[in-house]
């Protein structure tokens, strides 16, 4: 990888119906194997706290904050670990919610 331009070169061989073109630059995702117990979130919903990456959960009266660990970010999404099945995160106000909690 070129660390300034973050970049590498990739051979690939790809099926399609002729629109690409040889020496042609794309960008693409690469995904790996699934961890158990990643969810992919809005990138929105990730924080940096004082003690690292967190959201805020959402419960009967209001949020609470909980720590997560990012494992992998790609475009608006985050895919962390460290969220309880079914928890609903805030995607939006998360700077006001975190103002709250610093008080």
């Amino acid at each position: 990888m070129d660390p300034r331009t973050r970049s590498v070169v990739v051979r690939a061989e790809i099926a399609g119906d002729g629109r690409l073109a040889p020496g042609q630059t794309a960008s693409l995702t690469l995904l790996g194997p699934v961890q158990p117990g990643a969810v992919q979130i809005p990138r929105s919903a990730v924080i940096q706290g004082a003690r690292g990456a967190m959201v805020f959960v959402r419960e009967a009266k209001g949020y609470r904050s909980a720590p997560v660990t990012v494992i992998g970010a790609a475009g608006q999404f985050a895919v962390i670990t460290g969220l309880a099945p079914g928890a609903r995160v805030a995607v939006s106000g998360v700077s006001q919610l975190k103002s709250a909690l610093d008080q």
